[in-house]
């Protein structure tokens, strides 16, 4: 005997694939509205429509076409995220033209990544870049072209920020050492010029103005642009924020200024010298007009 199934399962599972279709149908508009922002040159306005679809009923169709927004608005992170989602919704058996399509995308959106390597003291501080946060442990990190905000966190630290910019292409060292949370005191740093390397203690501690936590005590801060460096000591006080400025002067320019002025110098002695000569020429005493006769007597033989 056939055993009836109750009403309620039936109703659940039409109500489920009522939803699944809803769902569907709200992605596909989205979908189309999306394509059409990017066709007319409107790829923020695409990306919201097309994230919308995906979160709806996500196709290969949609993470090809998000591929496509953000690589136009410069998000060249989340362009290869959509574009390698792509590879993976079609597989082996998808459109091979697409498929090599979006891997030409991928070294493209890869080869503009810039590289940052991270130099953070506490090594297990929390990270968060650009208000999301970043695995423990991360030491290396390929981003975006332009402007980011790294913060970090340690107990017992006292958070600090820092901001840089990444290139496309190259790479560059980040680094961030948090002070203790206790007896501290600041130092903001005027450096010239801007892009000198700051060290305080024998750390480096980033390039250009800025201010520094440190602890209580007396501290070495060194700036060094272009082989040329100048070092001063500051006392940093509890709860206090003291001044510095640090001047690096070219020693090269003062050279070549030296070596002009020695040129000059030498220069102006030699045609010195010239000009005398010139005016006061040596006389010679002149030949007597008569010249002495010396004869040699010969003796005679018989």
């Amino acid at each position: 005997m056939r055993r009836a199934i109750p009403w309620f399962l039936l109703l659940v599972a039409w109500s489920s694939s009522a939803a699944a279709q809803s769902a569907r149908d709200r992605a596909i508009e989205h979908f189309r509205e999306g394509v059409a922002h990017l066709s007319d040159g409107e790829p923020v306005a695409a990306i919201e429509d097309l994230e919308e679809a995906r979160a709806l009923y996500p196709t290969a169709s949609i993470h090809f076409n998000l591929g496509l927004a953000y690589r136009a608005v410069g998000r060249l992170r989340a362009g290869i995220d959509a574009f390698e989602r792509f590879l993976t919704a079609v597989g082996a058996n998808g459109d091979e033209a697409r498929a090599a399509e979006a891997r030409r995308y991928l070294r493209t959106l890869r080869a503009s990544l810039g590289e940052v390597r991270l130099d953070i003291v506490p090594r297990d501080a929390a990270l968060s870049l650009d208000g999301e946060p970043v695995p423990r442990g991360t030491r290396e990190l390929r981003l975006d072209p332009g402007e980011h905000q790294l913060q970090v966190e340690a107990p017992g630290h006292v958070s600090a920020g820092e901001r840089f910019t990444v290139e496309a292409g190259r790479e560059r060292l980040v680094q961030v050492v948090l002070a203790s949370a206790t007896h501290l005191g600041t130092v903001a740093l005027d450096v010239t010029p801007d892009g000198a390397a700051v060290v305080v203690d024998g750390r480096p501690l980033g390039t250009g103005d800025r201010v520094l936590t440190l602890e209580v005590g007396r501290h070495e801060v060194l700036a060094e642009y272009r082989g040329d460096e100048t070092t001063q000591a500051v006392e940093v006080l509890e709860d206090r924020e003291v001044g510095l400025a640090l001047t690096v002067r070219s020693t090269r320019r003062r050279r070549i200024v030296l070596a002009v002025v020695l040129s000059v110098l030498v220069a102006g002695g030699a045609a010195a010298t010239l000009g005398y000569f010139a005016a006061n020429p040596r006389r010679e005493d002149p030949l007597p007009t008569q010249l002495g006769t010396v004869t040699t007597a010969l003796g005679r033989t018989r």
